[in-house]
């Protein structure tokens, strides 16, 4: 037994110095050399994350907004067949079969248990997130007080708490699982050496996370970025027949998956909703394309004042983020440290998705989960770089006080972001209060008609109608809260 451990700690030491891209920190500060401490943090997040969102997980509300026809249809379907014939007849929604696949097991639970656990359901995934970060956090050494600080910031970001507690952001949550979990593999198998599982397995995880929503499709860029920073000769890069082969089945799903979203987004979708899914070719300009980029990094980094529905292009905190985003991209090429280049990849490629077509849906809070994961590894990165700077008492002593108070700043937005998902009425209201614009302006218009609050619904009217005159419902929204309203219009 003693010659078998001895010759395990061998090969774990010969491991270790054949992974160059890995920091030299002593094994007693790193996660993962306390489990059971490890357990317990796990345990007390979730515990956190369930009392803080106690009124979502309680009642498990399904909105008008995208639930009603993303969510709702799958209830009564009760095979595939069904599945495929409703497909066709343009009942489902996007080709996200794998989102499909889960809330039809949902509703699968409802049936036999009587309990509604959408929101259960997001939150396990959720978890399952968590874990898949602080595993790759382990990977590369983060000590532990700083691993369990961004990962306790990850789990109560305002601005990613949106994805938790709306039901239809399963797709995000899901795809973000899927990437980060192949990425593990990717890292952990680079330089050990790639079986034809593991090659299988980071094959299917992207593709479960293509058709869980397909925001994540560049992740073979990534790949390839990740493997080029960690060859010592570039001509040997694909020198392992398992990472062509890897490559190879990554880049044909990659084009499939464009095929077929470009296929039903330009034809099935406008069927579907009467509504066009990108921009006009005159509003697809580079400023835009830029703001979106700004406002993503400013939500990752700056998660406050966080909307439950889209930004809006003509809002400053676009371009404070350009410029926090300017000032980022400074950094990492200054430093020319590769894994920062890695990870700032990471969380770059989803926006860059959503930037190079852009659709009528300026930028969303539930678009960055894979940019914050990125952006808090990379920060994970810079301090595991300097750590002997919290050697120094003091300093210690101010960055527990400025965790604690970032945390709980977190928690507490994260509280009212939760609350604004209960009803429909509660989102738009928020959303209406914190980044105002003419299509967030026409949601709560209609929501406070269903409310049959129709004096604040012309009020929101006659503001819609000064800001855009041209909007293309504005007088059917006008003309409705007139008509209905108790002192100036007739019952």
């Amino acid at each position: 037994m003693l010659s078998i451990l001895s010759q395990i700690n061998g090969e774990l030491a010969e491991w270790s110095k054949a992974l160059p891209w890995k920091g030299s920190i002593p094994q007693k500060g790193i996660v993962g050399s306390n489990p059971m401490f490890s357990a317990i943090f796990f345990i007390l997040i979730s515990a956190i994350l369930i009392f803080t969102h106690w009124n979502i997980l309680s009642t498990d509300p399904l909105l008008k907004y995208d639930d009603s026809y993303v969510v709702a249809p799958l209830e009564k379907i009760n095979s595939v067949s069904e599945y495929v014939e409703n497909f066709k007849t343009h009942k489902i929604y996007d080709v996200q079969p794998v989102r499909d696949l889960s809330f039809w097991l949902d509703y699968k639970i409802q049936k036999l248990t009587s309990l509604s656990v959408h929101h259960w359901t997001n939150l396990l995934v959720w978890m399952g997130i968590l874990f898949l970060l602080f595993k790759l956090m382990l990977f590369f050494e983060i000590p532990l007080a700083i691993n369990y600080a961004l990962i306790s910031l990850y789990a109560t970001h305002p601005a990613l708490t949106n994805a938790l507690v709306w039901a239809t952001a399963r797709k995000h949550l899901l795809s973000t699982f899927f990437i980060l979990w192949a990425s593990y593999i990717v890292v952990n198998k680079t330089k050990n050496g790639f079986h034809p599982k593991d090659v299988a397995t980071a094959a299917l995880l992207y593709l479960l996370s293509c058709f869980s929503q397909p925001i994540n499709i560049l992740w073979p860029i990534w790949v390839v970025v990740f493997w080029a920073v960690n060859t010592e000769k570039i001509k040997d890069l694909f020198k392992d027949k398992s990472k062509v082969i890897l490559l190879s089945l990554l880049v044909i799903i990659l084009i499939v998956t464009a095929i077929i979203n470009q296929s039903y987004y330009s034809s099935i979708f406008v069927l579907q909703s009467n509504n066009l899914k990108y921009v006009a070719e005159e509003n697809n300009q580079l400023s835009f394309r830029l703001l979106l980029l700004g406002r993503s990094i400013w939500q990752a980094l700056v998660p406050y004042w966080s909307t439950p529905l889209y930004y809006y292009p003509g809002s400053l905190l676009n371009i404070f983020g350009v410029v926090i985003f300017s000032l980022c991209g400074w950094f990492v090429i200054r430093k020319k440290k590769s894994q920062y280049f890695v990870w700032a990849a990471f969380a770059l490629l989803p926006i860059l998705v959503i930037t190079m077509n852009l659709t009528v849906v300026f930028g969303s809070d539930t678009y960055i989960l894979n940019t914050v994961a990125g952006l808090y590894l990379c920060i994970a990165i810079v301090a595991k770089n300097y750590c002997a700077i919290f050697e120094k008492k003091n300093v210690r002593v101010l960055l527990i006080i400025f965790f604690v108070l970032l945390f709980g700043s977190f928690l507490r937005e994260s509280r009212e972001v939760s609350r604004a998902w209960e009803t429909d009425l509660l989102q738009t209201t928020r959303a209406v209060k914190i980044e105002p614009s003419p299509v967030v302006l026409s949601f709560h218009i209609q929501n406070l008609m269903r409310a049959n609050d129709y004096p604040a619904a012309f009020n929101f009217s006659q503001r819609l109608m000064e800001w855009d005159p041209n909007f293309k419902i504005i007088d059917q929204l006008y003309a409705s809260s007139l008509y209905r309203h108790p002192s100036i219009g007739r019952e």
